[in-house]
């Protein structure tokens, strides 16, 4: 997304990245040739090819109706888009917020406390650690959810509808795989990953490990290899999508921590506080859908073909319309042009607004979304007092090809320090990954971004 200054003019008339001229420049100087070849034939030949009647202003209004339309609706879907993606982060966090406050663990004094949570806490003395435990596989399974929605938006569309994505989004898909990796089990990584469905060389669906990611990505943080291939294949065939994967894991985490009537969980959350907690992830997977149905669902078919093929006509058959020797180059060359272009860039800007997911411009910045949600599951640790949940957590650097895509100064990204690849921080900035294992071979790994305190 380009945030720019709508009270100026210079920005917004100068601008080319994320306008509507890229869109449109080849068909720009393709008419603009035929144009003026057909105005140099018709002085050449002082020839008079048609005169600007009503007849052009019914093909032009109804054209003009036909297109504006278009780009309204669009502007809905756009909103539309908006909406969900503010609703799912705000569901997220919501559930992550009360879910933390209802995982009380042992905060009470000995004296406060039932004689039947006594009996449990003399029967289960690491309760406090249980829901320490709790409350971090929540925060990071959140997180995790946060990522999956924006590596689902990198692929829905060209993916899951057309088989086939290109070398940079499958770069940046893994990044977010090597993002997963270090907020998520292994077991649960790899049936997260079994689901994406992206090809690898064998006809098989690709699974990286933690290190065959680190090694991808080590000293090589600005695109693809140049061995890649153009294009990856994405299996088309009706699966369980990633987004599935990820809810069950949070619901699971959520029902084998309720602590029912027996008492039998003093760490976990009450039972009558979990069908509140479980519409909370309801009305997030709703938007997820959502967001995946703006993406899939394209303009039909019959309506694109029909302002596509009215558009062509009209532009090809601006010589005949407007060309008049008798009012000058500006009334038969500069007016028709400018039509065009105003028909061109309706067309280009409905073009652009119907998906709003994905990696170009002006597509929503999710990344922000995560970045903020990031933030605030680290604060609701620190306010419900769980600092040694806190503590599990660590930053590592965001290379510059994914910050880049986002329109905040984001530089760092959440991970489970106990999942974690090791980073290296270089001279330039740029973050080297390297893994390091401790004896009983769980991963560990040390931030160099910084404390989140720090930042």
């Amino acid at each position: 997304m380009i945030f720019y200054d709508n009270s100026g003019w210079i920005l917004p008339v100068f601008s080319w990245i994320g306008t509507v001229w890229p869109a449109i420049k080849k068909p720009m100087m393709v008419l603009s040739c035929y144009m003026l070849c057909a105005y140099c034939a018709a002085v050449y030949f002082q020839v008079t090819f048609g005169e600007n009647g009503p007849t052009t202003s019914v093909i032009g209004g109804t054209l003009s109706f036909l297109l504006i339309f278009r780009a309204n609706q669009a502007y809905a879907r756009y909103w539309d888009g908006r909406t969900s993606v503010t609703m799912f982060f705000t569901n997220l966090r919501d559930f992550l917020m009360l879910a933390l406050m209802y995982v009380h663990g042992l905060k009470l004094d000995m004296k406060d406390r039932p004689s039947l949570i006594k009996k449990i806490e003399a029967q289960c003395p690491n309760a406090s650690e249980r829901a320490m435990r709790v409350r971090m596989d929540l925060v990071r399974l959140v997180l995790a959810y946060a990522v999956v929605l924006k590596m689902h938006t990198r692929i829905a569309y060209e993916g899951y509808c057309f088989g086939r994505i290109s070398g940079e989004t499958k770069w940046l898909v893994d990044w977010d795989r090597l993002r997963l990796t270090q907020l998520l089990k292994e077991d649960e990584f790899y049936a997260i990953d079994k689901c994406i469905g992206i090809v690898d060389d064998d006809d098989m669906p690709s699974a990286c490990s933690l290190d065959e990611l680190i090694d991808q990505f080590r000293g090589r943080l600005q695109g693809p290899p140049r061995s890649w291939p153009e294009s990856f294949q994405v299996l088309l065939d009706p699966a369980c999508r990633t987004h599935n994967v990820m809810m069950y894991f949070i619901r699971e985490v959520l029902f084998n921590n309720v602590n029912d009537i027996m008492n039998t969980s003093p760490w976990g959350i009450k039972e009558r506080f979990v069908p509140p907690l479980n519409k909370l992830l309801q009305m997030a997977q709703f938007n997820f859908e959502h967001i995946n149905q703006i993406i899939s669902t394209p303009l039909p078919l019959p309506y694109a073909c029909l302002c596509k093929s009215l558009l062509a006509i009209f532009l090809a058959s601006l010589p005949s319309l407007l060309i008049d020797v008798e009012v000058g180059p500006f009334g038969s060359l500069f007016i028709p042009m400018m039509v065009a272009l105003a028909l061109l860039g309706i067309d280009a800007t409905a073009t652009e607004l119907e998906n709003p997911f994905g990696d170009d411009e002006n597509d929503l910045d999710l990344l922000e979304f995560i970045a903020g949600l990031e933030h605030e599951s680290l604060q609701l640790l620190r306010m419900c007092g769980d600092f040694q949940a806190r503590a599990a957590f660590g930053y590592r650097t965001l290379p510059e090809f994914v910050a880049c895509t986002s329109c905040k100064p984001i530089s760092v990204q959440l991970c489970v320090e106990e999942y974690a690849a090791e980073e290296d921080v270089g001279e330039s900035g740029e973050g080297d990954y390297t893994r390091s294992t401790s004896m009983d071979g769980t991963r560990q790994g040390d931030s160099a971004a910084g404390s989140a305190d720090d930042i």
